[in-house]
């Protein structure tokens, strides 16, 4: 069971993080079709209403309302998309990708700011970062690190 998880979180953040670099969106359909069929695999499962499920998916919640508290200079799909993933993997691994991904974007805004490719004003596309840190995230749980 523990693979559905992996493989559609995966599939799910990885769709949107080409619509984000794409189109600055994220998919809203898919969130809600990816979101039903974690809601029914945690049902079949029985960890539905879990701590670290509820935790995951209010994580999501948390980062959502802070885009709406600073006049969207955070995404709401970002905060969709973070509740839809702890949805899938819970708090704790939720956490520890938000954290990554930030890292990823502080990282790569350092770059681009350094190389004049970029200003204090432009906007970075979320999602690929979230993509990213949760593959890296996935290496390193297989790798056994």
């Amino acid at each position: 069971m523990e693979d559905l998880y992996v493989y559609g979180c995966t599939a799910f953040l990885g769709i949107c993080a080409v619509f984000d670099y794409r189109t600055k969106t994220i998919p809203v359909k898919g969130a809600q079709v990816t979101a039903a069929a974690g809601v029914l695999l945690r049902m079949a499962e029985g960890t539905l209403f879990t701590w670290p499920v509820c935790g995951g998916i209010l994580l999501g919640v948390f980062f959502w309302m802070l885009s709406k508290a600073t006049a969207q200079q955070i995404g709401e799909g970002d905060g969709i998309m973070l509740a839809v993933t702890g949805l899938y993997t819970g708090f704790w691994q939720t956490a520890e990708l938000l954290l990554g991904a930030l890292l990823l974007a502080a990282g790569v805004s350092v770059w681009l700011l350094l190389r004049k490719k970029a200003t204090w004003r432009t906007e970075l596309p979320f999602a690929p970062f979230l993509f990213g840190a949760y593959c890296i995230l996935q290496l390193s749980n297989t790798a056994g690190v």
